[in-house]
């Protein structure tokens, strides 16, 4: 299937990011959460860009690009010499475990954390905060996509999603 139009892409976008996301964070799976969410999270970044979306190599500048431009600012600041990216996007999708420099919580930890705080060198993500931001990101490009300020791309899927 062939995602052409911004109601198709708008679909997508609530269904393959939103929906996927959401799922693992009511199983309490806080660092498939995570990993989810930073995928989709240079997906964000992919619309924002001139280029196909599975242009190679832009992986680090897309997700940098929705930081930068979806999120609030906090998350920009932390992804100095792209940290945020190395620890929530490149070092869980390789290994599928956080290193010692992030520190993923979830609800029942919730209260004796802040989210985005930077504690001896270790990121603190709330998965319900990022989840939010997540949300209110991919609405922000839905909003463009709507406003006709940015183009749907093709991007090719399977017919179930």
């Amino acid at each position: 299937m062939l995602l052409q139009t911004k109601e198709e892409h708008i679909d997508f976008l609530n269904k393959r990011l939103i929906e996927a996301v959401s799922k693992v964070l009511n199983q309490n799976e806080n660092v498939l959460t995570v990993m989810i969410a930073a995928q989709a999270i240079e997906v964000l970044g992919a619309y924002l860009d001139d280029k196909p979306m599975r242009a190679k190599g832009l992986s680090a500048k897309r997700f940098e690009l929705a930081l930068n431009k979806l999120f609030p600012k906090k998350y920009a600041e932390l992804n100095s010499k792209s940290f945020l990216y190395t620890q929530m996007r490149a070092c869980l999708t390789h290994m599928f475990i956080p290193t010692s420099s992030l520190l993923i919580v979830g609800n029942q930890d919730s209260e004796n954390f802040k989210h985005l705080i930077m504690e001896n060198g270790t990121i603190i993500i709330k998965v319900e905060e990022l989840y939010k931001d997540l949300v209110n990101a991919t609405n922000k490009v839905i909003k463009l996509l709507y406003e006709e300020k940015i183009k749907p791309k093709k991007i090719s899927i399977s017919s179930r999603y």
